[in-house]
């Protein structure tokens, strides 16, 4: 049976999974691996995919996608005779850059992402996003390793983790905490005496009415 040429993994989270163990996810997902790692059999072909993207669940019922702009597939163009179409792989391959490698793609817009990986998984921590897809192609035996797996663009320091990891334990608080340990019970009993204040005036305005 042939590989099919994009493998994709979903992924399933309780109703409000935490930020920190979106963290942790989105840190363990691999540039490259074998699909044979899958598969608890030593009969099982091996064959390499490369991560690509992801689509994730953003607030409001909204879905996004995040995807990096690699080219894996130019030299196997030749063999379907599509010369137009190597040449424009070709232009956007020159376009691509170590700070345009990753898109966001959402329902009105596509824009790059400031920090690549590192920036995708700041703004899935920052504006809840839960990642729903994970895309990976299959990577062809003559793919060059070096330029395609191995990119920089990836790269998360200890420093960049900690922060990360601080930012997802804050935004986790908030979420849980009660109002009163958001605003104080002084102020929240102020704020009740004010409302009713105005039911009340509004309640008298009317019935003079």
């Amino acid at each position: 049976m042939p590989f099919p040429e994009v493998f994709t993994l979903n992924l399933s989270w309780g109703l409000e999974p935490k930020r920190l163990s979106r963290l942790k996810t989105l840190i363990a997902i691999p540039q490259k691996f074998n699909l044979r790692k899958l598969y608890n059999s030593s009969k099982q072909p091996s064959q390499e995919y490369v991560f690509r993207g992801m689509i994730c669940f953003g607030e409001g019922g909204h879905y996004l996608g995040f995807f990096r702009r690699i080219l894996i597939k130019i030299e196997h163009l030749v063999s379907i005779n599509t010369p137009s179409l190597q040449q424009e792989y070709r232009q956007l391959e020159r376009q691509i850059t170590p700070q345009t490698e990753w898109v966001q793609y959402s329902d009105c817009e596509m824009k790059f992402v400031r920090d690549n990986w590192p920036g995708v998984v700041e703004q899935c921590i920052e504006a809840n996003f839960i990642p729903k897809v994970l895309f990976f192609e299959k990577l062809y035996a003559d793919a060059d390793d070096a330029k395609y797996n191995d990119s920089k663009s990836f790269d998360l320091t200890r420093t960049k983790l900690t922060e990360l990891a601080s930012l997802a334990n804050d935004l986790d608080r908030l979420a849980s905490a009660s109002l009163e340990e958001l605003y104080g019970a002084d102020q929240l009993e102020e704020q009740r005496r004010m409302m009713e204040e105005i039911e009340a005036s509004y309640k008298q305005r009317t019935s003079s009415e």
